[in-house]
Parts: structure tokens; C-alpha cells; sequence
């Protein structure tokens, strides 16, 4: 066979690969959904996919599910959810256990209950509408008919054989089908008539139906599937293959492909040229029941699985070859094209040969003594040339053999290059240099300043003619002739660890880095893309292109496809944010770490197709078969929250209002692409406010801080995988609300008095200056009277006890003391030296400005009362918010209110014989309060209101404008509250 008709054959194989083959992702209750029992999908008009399961029904984006139940949703009065439908009008249908049916429109649900025979579990099986009404069968296998808001039941009272209804669908037409234990029919003329029955089929029964997009119906029934389209069968599709499980759903998709879901065989899809694709667990299904399938707007089809969670099948761009393809190892290093097959070296298991007849092994039987097969090249003339650990291999068609000798060629090759004039370049580790074999005789090209470690990963030719060679950690040389030009970060290189280099097809030289992502050549500098620029993964092991200008990059996240023009329009304007489209594990992929820092890594077969070596397998992709996704995807604004309270949706025309003094706003929204939810970008702005869009990439909130008063409009837009932006976005109104001095008839009147008040200006200096040397004196005055205090204060604290001191001291010193008292003496020295400490400790702290607030006046309080009752031996028990506002406290406030504190603590060393003191502070701005409370002996209030103690406290509170109350008596301990307003 021919070169062509193989590699023809190849692709006819990969293309019927990639029909069969689907990625399948899954989605249970740790990434959301309230439940594991999927039973109905749709993706309803407004973009989302709405999910039912068994416990309550959730709003998909493809990246958050927002769960509605019977605890959020009142008309919800049973969360065990069974069926979903969209009528026309856009309103979704809700079916649940117990006979309960919900419509759902414009966000307002209505309850419904379906007529039923009283069993325990009446529940819709199926829906389907007409032109203005609404058809269902339950599980009670009624036919229902529900029209302008009433039911009626049409199967208790019809002309058919069958007495119950197993099954109804709309055709394209809107043509009402039916299908019963004994026969299918169809609404004509307000009657039903029989289609097939079985009169003409013994046994026949209906078991499901679905809607033929060319018209008329599918039918599952009766060990087989066959669609009608009039009293006669058009097509018997197949016989069942689910071995008797029950069918739960029937879809066609847009490609004519049914697929049948069964409980308990899993799923089936059938092909209009008659293949047959059966996925179950063995295939990546989490579960073989399956309840429903459906297909999204971008084509993925997606299921619901009894106990597996929702389930999207995604088609497998990517065709893998590993150990169960019959290569000796998955792990790929190195791929290059053959004369009818492809050349695969691996990482310790020798080399491959993939041809349509199977793989054909290379090892040291065929003299390739060493696995590791780290570079492979056919060259023109049909030799192999195989790089390994071992050294280089040359293959004429008979057996390898060894070429190294460590002077001219070293001994671990990893790199392999075919110049332009057909000689083979070797790049080498621990080898100060390149070799180039032309026919037998080898050159080799030592690099200056090259370390003994030197070691070469690429090389290649760029469009003047200069090659280049790139090495695992010391840059990128260029080689003109014999003078060697080395380019490191100064260059304009992120990375030094050189892992691969691509010449396009316009000659320009494109450089993957380990670490410092993609760079280009241009203009004598280097210019670099890294995943902060908008690169998948730092990591470039592969370039290779395709015929339509893109460049496909195997990294460490994955397998990138990147438009040349896009990066050389960024490179040449200095806008570095490029969008790259990313294929993973979804798209078919083995691993999402590609192999690289080898030569050839990848490659491109002369078919177009692209081959990817990765650390799990061969991944090959035809860049001509891989659709781009020409729909931009719905953006819709999901919440605005103020200060973190979620605003009511504005009515149509209106605006969101924001209040004047409001801190925070927060806008939500999202853009329904299922394709790739990962890849939506997202970018915004706050018109009237901003100018230029703010890129966020994939964030899906945006937040402001004090918004200036005014109207404004939020618009946010997105684009798809693909780059396919939805320009016209979602939009939402905003009104922020000013403060009344910030709003217009505030400074017309403020106008007005500046106007009238301009004929008095000179009066009103002069009053100025007037009002100035007031205020001066009065200040002189304040600073005379604090000076007055702070002197009263040491006067009446320290002075007292210094003399006390003194005298005690002189007392403690007479010659006709007895023992006992100097001992009395030294202990009240001792307590009055402790006294004057806490005094002179008191006057500071209330003189110090640093002190003005009320957190420090909180802890300082606190503080005293704990060590003032700990030495009266009272337990102190503490009620004190655990983060207080920043408020300033003036030092008369404080100073005040401390002393009263101070006093009424004393009092209850003194007088109330407790053991125990609750201390609570409580602030609701502008009322700050202390509250402080004893088990004594109490008193009564009246009793001992001359006291001196408790008039001090008074006459304090009044004089900082405070509130003194006293609770007491007898026996009941007591309870004193000191209330300030902080606004005073």
C-alpha cells in the first residue's frame, strides 16, 4: 500500500476513533448538585442548564450550581424532583413525586396538582406540547391534558385499545402522538387514531416515544426501535440491545443520532449510517442508569445518572495511542514520521513503529542496546537515526548501529535536526558542542565559553540562514558561520532552559521555554508570551503548525492552539494579552503533561495531522476536523449586592438604587458557554464611571468602592473558548443616591446664602477675627483649666499620701516605737507607696492624647478593675465585645467616667462584702455603656443617696452629660450603669 493510502486509512480510523470516543465529565454533590439521582435536563431559552434530582432542582452555569428546593421556594412543597419540560413560551415545567407540578415563569412559581387514582407516587413520566397546550402521561399511565389552567384526563374516556398510556410526544409539527399497552396513535380531528396496533403486530406495545426532527416519531416498544411518520412504519432502526431494562429517555440530536437512555444497560446512541455506540461504566459512565439525555446549544450531549450525578459527554478531539494501542510504553519522548507508519521512541522500552498492521517493536534484538529513545528521524533517503542514552543509532534497514565514540559524537543524544540540505545534526549532553553528519563525514562546531555540562535540547534553521541552538540551562546560541551569539533574559528570553524551537512557514524562529513560555523572534529581541500574558502553562515542549496560520503548543497544562497573527499584532503593538484556545483531558487527551526537551518532540505527518508525545500516551489531533465554536455565549447579570446585602432585581426600565453612604457594590454575572466553562473571559466596566473595559479573565464578579453619586450603567461582556465574544453583554442601570449636601437644590441654596452673605463679607472677617481671639482665650482657658485638674489631681492623690508617707515614716523611726507598730507603719507605707503608684500611673494615662480612644480606654479599665479586685481577693468577670469601632474618646470623657468606675469599685471592696463583679460593656453607636454588677449585701438606694461616693459619681456623669442609674437592695446586691453619648 501507498504512503498516502495508509496515512488515508490512518485517518479514516482516527476520524471513526474520534465518532465513538467521548470524554465524560461528572458533577455530584461535592461540586454542588444536592443530589447524586439525576432525573430530568434541559437547557432552557435563557441559556442555563436546569437540573432535577431528588433533592430539589438546580440552576447550572457551568461552573456554580444555585439550588432551589422546598426550603427557598414555597411553591416547591416537595423537592424530589422527577421531570423537566420548556413550553413555548419560555416557562419551565416542573414535575414531583405526589402528584405535584410547578410552572416556573419570569422567576414566579406556580403549584399545580395533577389529577391522580390516589396512589402514593403519582408522578409525570413525560412531557410534551401542542400549539397552546400542555400534554403529559404520569406514572399512573394516564393521559393528561392540561389547557387555560384546567385538567382533563383524555385516556379515561377514549376510542383505543389500550386503557393505559405508556408514552405522548409532539412531532415537528405539533401533531399529538400517543402510545398505550396496545397500540400508537395520533390526535387528528380532536380524536385519537390508531397508527399501529396490535392488529397489525401481535404483542405490540409502546414503551417510550421522542420527536424526529424530519418528522413523525420514534418509537421504542417491542424489542425494537422504528420511527413513523404515518400509518405506515418508515424505518426499524434496530433491534434492543439493553437486554429488557426499562427506557427512560429518547433523543435525537442535531447530528440525526438517537440516543436511548436505559436503567440499568446504560446508554446507546444510533447512528443514521446504522453504528452502534454503547457506553457504560466500563466506558467512563459513573452509573448504567441512566434517567435522561439531552444536547446543549454547543452540541456536548449531557445525561442523568441514578446515583452518578450530571453528566456531560464531550467528543474527543484527541485520538491516543498507548500499551493498549501495542506501544511498548505510554510514555511517549519522541515522534517522527516514517515511509507508511509513525516512529515512536520511549523512555526505557526501546522504539515503536505504528503502521495500520499494528506496532512492530525495535529493541536490543535489533542491536538498539539502550530504551531510552529520546530523538527519532527518518531522513529522505529512508535511515533511521535514533538518539538514546547510549549514544546515536543509525538504521539503513538492517539493524542499528552504534555511531558514537565521544571525540565527534557524545554519548547521550537528545536532540536530532535535518538541515535544509539534508544533513543530520546532533545535539548532545555533556558535549561542548553540535555535530553535523553530512554522508560519513562528521564536523563538529564547539560553542565558546560552552560549560562541561553543556547540553543541547533544539536546534534549528531560521529564514537567513543562521542555526540555533537551544540547551537546558545555559540560553539560546545563533551560529552565522563560525562566530557563535549567545541570548539569555537580557535578550528579552523569561527562561534559559531552552526546550524546543519552530521555524513557521514564513521562516520567523519561535522558542518553548521550560518555565518562561513562548518567545519569538523580532527585530534583534526577543518577544515572550508567559500564562500571565494569557499563555495556558509557562512550559513550552512543543510547537508545530497548521495550514490555517495557528501554532499548537504541547506545555504542562495542556495542549494550546494560539493564532500566529494574534501574537505578531501583540508583539508589533506591545499589548502582550493574547487568547490562547486550550485543549485538556475534556478534548481526549491522555495527561495534560506533554513531553518535551527532546528533539523531535512532536510533529507534524504530512496529512496535516499534529502528534503529541505526553507522559500517558501518543495524543494525534487534525486541526482540520476541529470545529471552531461559533456561538458567543448568553452573559447575564445574576446579583448586585450593596455592602453585601443582595439587591431586588430592578423592573424593566428601572434602575438598581444604591443609597447614599453605601460602602461596597458587587455585580455578578455569568456567561453560559458549557463547552469550555474554564475558558470564558470576561471583561467590564462601569459606564459613567470608567471608560476602558476592565479585563478579568475568568472572575465572574466585579466590586466598587464608594461610588460617586449618580446615574450609570454596568456592562459587562464575555467570549467563548474560541475567542467569540458576545459584544452586546448584559447590562444593568445603576443609580447611586447622593447625600443631601451633595444634591442640586443643596447647592442652590447654598448659592444663595453665598450670594446674600457676599455683601457682609468684610463684617463677617472682622467677626472672624473676633470669633479667632475668642477662641484663643477660650483654649488658653480649656489648657489653664486641664493644667488646674491635672495640679488638683496630684494634690489630692499624691500629696495626701506623700504625707502620709512622711509620717508614717517618722512614726516607724522613733526611738520609742514599739515592734508591732513599726511593722504596722512599714505595712501602710507599703500600701500607700502602692496607691500613690496606680494614682501617678492614672494621672498619666488620662493626659496622654495617644490614649483618646475608646479601645484603649476599654483595655485600661478593664485592666484596673482585674488587679483592683484581684488584691481585694473578688472574682472579676468580664463582658466585652470582641472588636471595638475606631471612635475617639476625649480626655474629660474618659477622665470622667474612669473616676467613676474607679468609685464604684472601690465601693464594693469597701462596703459590699462580694465575692463576685460582672464588668459589661455594651456600644450601639452613639450610646456607649458599662454596666457593673455584685452578689453583696446591697443596700437601699435612698438610704445612702448622700453619700459622698455616689454623689461624686453623679455630679461626674453630669458633667460629661452621661446617665447615672442605681439599682440595689438588701441582700440582692447591687447594680450601677454609666451611659455616655459619644457624640458629646
Amino acid at each position: 500500500m501507498s504512503r498516502l493510502g495508509l496515512l488515508a486509512l490512518l485517518l479514516l480510523g482516527a476520524a471513526s476513533a474520534r465518532a465513538g470516543r467521548y470524554h465524560i465529565d461528572t458533577w455530584q454533590t461535592d461540586k454542588g448538585l444536592p443530589h447524586s439521582s439525576v432525573t430530568a435536563v434541559v437547557q432552557a431559552s435563557d441559556g442555563y442548564l436546569w437540573v432535577a434530582t431528588q433533592n430539589g432542582l438546580a440552576r447550572f452555569d457551568g461552573v456554580r450550581f444555585r439550588v432551589l428546593d422546598e426550603n427557598n421556594t414555597p411553591a416547591m412543597k416537595n423537592s424530589r424532583l422527577v421531570q423537566l419540560f420548556e413550553d413555548r413560551t419560555h416557562a419551565l415545567w416542573i414535575g414531583a413525586e405526589q402528584g405535584e407540578l410547578i410552572r416556573q415563569k419570569d422567576g414566579v412559581f406556580t403549584s399545580y396538582t395533577l389529577p391522580g387514582k390516589g396512589t402514593t407516587h403519582n408522578y409525570v413520566r413525560t412531557f410534551c406540547e401542542d400549539s397552546n397546550s400542555l400534554w403529559l402521561v404520569s406514572c399512573e399511565w394516564q393521559l393528561i391534558h392540561l389547557e387555560h389552567e384546567q385538567f382533563t384526563v383524555p385516556s379515561a374516556s377514549w376510542n383505543l385499545s389500550g386503557r393505559h398510556a405508556t408514552a405522548v410526544t409532539a412531532d415537528a409539527r405539533g401533531q399529538i402522538w400517543v402510545g398505550t399497552e396496545r397500540e400508537l396513535a395520533v390526535l387528528q380531528g380532536g380524536q385519537f387514531v390508531t397508527v399501529w396496533s396490535q392488529t397489525n403486530e401481535p404483542n405490540f406495545q409502546v414503551e417510550f416515544l421522542a420527536p424526529s426532527r424530519d418528522g413523525g416519531c420514534w418509537v421504542a416498544g417491542n424489542g425494537r426501535l422504528r420511527k413513523f411518520s404515518s400509518p405506515q412504519r418508515e424505518q426499524n432502526l434496530a433491534g434492543f440491545d439493553w437486554n429488557n431494562r426499562p427506557v427512560y429517555d429518547l433523543y435525537e440530536d442535531r447530528q440525526r443520532r438517537l440516543w436511548i437512555a436505559t436503567l440499568g444497560s446504560g446508554l446507546f446512541r444510533y447512528d443514521p449510517d446504522g453504528a452502534v455506540l454503547h457506553l457504560t461504566t466500563r466506558e467512563g459512565l459513573p452509573s448504567d442508569f441512566v434517567r435522561c439525555v439531552t444536547e446543549d446549544k454547543e452540541g456536548d450531549i449531557w445525561i442523568g445518572a441514578e446515583g452518578g450525578g450530571l453528566c456531560r459527554l464531550k467528543p474527543a478531539l484527541f485520538e491516543t495511542f498507548d500499551t493498549a494501542q501495542g506501544l511498548a510504553s505510554s510514555q511517549a519522548m519522541s515522534v517522527s514520521e516514517g515511509t507508511n507508519g509513525m516512529w515512536v521512541g520511549s523512555n526505557g522500552d526501546g522504539l515503536d513503529y505504528l503502521t495500520e498492521g499494528g506496532v512492530r517493536h525495535f529493541g536490543p534484538e535489533s542491536g538498539l542496546k539502550n530504551g531510552h529513545v529520546w530523538a527519532v528521524v527518518q531522513d529522505p533517503r529512508h535511515v533511521l537515526w535514533a538518539g538514546t542514552w547510549d549514544g546515536l543509532y543509525k538504521n539503513d534497514g538492517t539493524k542499528f548501529i552504534g555511531l558514537s565514540d565521544g571525540a565527534t559524537v557524545g554519548w547521550q543524544v537528545l536532540a536530532l535536526y535535518e538541515d535544509h540540505h539534508g544533513d543530520m545534526w546532533v545535539g548532545q549532553q555533556a558535549f561542548n558542542g553540535v555535530t553535523r553528519l553530512h554522508n560519513d563525514e562528521r564536523t563538529v562546531f564547539r560553542v565558546p565559553g560552552a560549560s562541561p555540562s553543556f547540553d543541547v535540547r533544539a536546534m534549528a534553521e531560521d529564514r537567513n540562514g543562521a542555526f540555533w541552538i537551544g540547551t537546558a540551562e545555559e540560553g539560546l546560541f545563533r551560529m552565522q558561520g563560525s562566530n557563535f551569539t549567545r541570548f539569555g533574559k537580557s535578550a528579552g528570553l523569561r527562561s534559559e532552559a531552552i526546550w524546543c524551537l519552530h521555524t513557521d512557514h514564513e521562516g520567523n524562529l519561535w522558542v518553548g521555554t521550560c518555565r518562561g513560555g513562548l518567545s519569538l523572534w523580532r527585530e534583534g529581541r526577543f518577544v515572550t508570551w508567559t500564562a500571565q500574558e494569557g499563555l495556558v502553562n509557562n512550559v513550552i515542549c512543543q510547537i508545530l503548525e497548521d495550514d490555517d496560520g495557528n501554532l499548537w503548543l504541547g506545555s504542562y497544562g495542556g495542549i494550546a492552539r494560539v493564532r500566529k497573527e494574534d501574537l505578531r499584532r501583540s508583539a508589533a503593538s506591545g499589548a502582550p494579552k493574547i487568547q490562547c484556545q486550550r485543549y485538556g483531558m475534556e478534548d481526549g487527551l491522555p495527561s495534560l503533561e506533554c513531553d518535551g526537551g527532546f528533539q523531535p518532540s512532536g510533529c507534524r505527518s504530512h496529512d496535516g495531522r499534529l502528534w503529541f508525545p505526553t507522559v500517558k500516551g501518543l495524543a494525534v489531533i487534525d486541526p482540520r476536523h476541529v470545529s471552531k465554536n461559533p456561538l458567543p455565549p448568553p452573559v447575564l447579570t445574576e446579583e448586585t449586592l450593596i455592602d453585601g446585602v443582595a439587591a431586588a432585581p430592578p423592573a424593566p426600565g428601572r434602575q438598581t438604587v444604591v443609597k447614599a453612604g453605601s460602602q461596597r457594590v458587587e455585580f455578578h454575572f455569568t456567561a453560559l458557554s458549557f463547552a469550555a466553562p474554564d475558558e470564558v473571559r470576561f471583561r467590564y466596566r462601569l459606564e459613567g464611571l470608567e471608560n476602558n473595559w476592565v479585563e478579568a479573565g475568568g472572575q465572574r464578579s466585579a466590586s466598587y468602592s464608594h461610588i460617586p453619586p449618580g446615574a450609570y450603567v454596568f456592562h459587562v461582556m464575555a467570549c467563548n473558548n474560541d475567542g467569540v465574544w458576545n459584544e452586546t453583554g448584559a447590562s444593568l442601570p445603576l443609580l447611586a443616591l447622593p447625600h443631601y449636601w451633595q444634591t442640586g437644590w443643596f447647592f442652590a441654596i447654598t448659592a444663595l446664602l453665598v450670594v446674600g452673605g457676599a455683601a457682609s463679607a468684610a463684617r463677617y472677617a472682622e467677626g472672624r477675627k473676633m470669633q479667632r481671639r475668642v477662641e484663643l482665650a477660650e483654649r488658653g482657658r480649656a489648657v489653664e483649666q486641664e493644667r488646674t485638674r491635672i495640679a488638683k489631681d496630684m494634690h489630692d492623690s499624691l500629696g495626701a499620701n506623700l504625707t502620709e508617707i512622711a509620717m508614717l515614716s517618722e512614726l516607724a523611726q522613733s526611738p520609742e516605737a514599739r515592734p508591732e507598730q513599726v511593722t504596722d507603719d512599714i505595712r501602710r507605707i507599703t500600701t500607700r507607696a502602692r496607691e500613690l503608684t496606680r494614682s501617678l500611673d492614672e494621672i498619666v494615662w488620662a493626659v496622654n492624647p495617644q490614649n483618646d480612644t475608646l479601645e484603649n480606654f476599654v483595655a485600661y479599665t478593664c485592666t484596673f478593675a482585674e488587679d483592683y479586685l484581684r488584691l481585694a481577693r473578688i472574682a472579676c468577670r468580664l463582658d466585652v465585645p470582641e472588636r471595638l469601632p475606631e471612635i475617639s474618646f476625649a480626655t474629660d470623657l474618659r477622665h470622667n467616667l474612669f473616676l467613676a468606675i474607679k468609685e464604684a469599685v472601690n465601693n464594693i471592696v469597701k462596703h459590699s462584702a462580694a465575692s463576685e463583679v460582672w464588668i459589661k460593656v455594651k456600644i450601639a453607636p452613639p450610646l456607649f455603656a458599662v454596666t457593673i454588677e455584685d452578689n453583696g449585701r446591697g443596700f437601699s438606694p435612698p438610704a445612702a443617696s448622700g453619700r459622698n461616693g455616689l454623689v461624686n459619681m453623679r455630679k461626674r456623669m453630669e458633667t460629661i452629660g452621661g446617665r447615672f442609674q442605681l439599682r440595689s437592695e438588701p441582700g440582692l446586691g447591687s447594680r450601677l450603669s454609666l451611659e455616655i453619648d459619644l457624640r458629646n
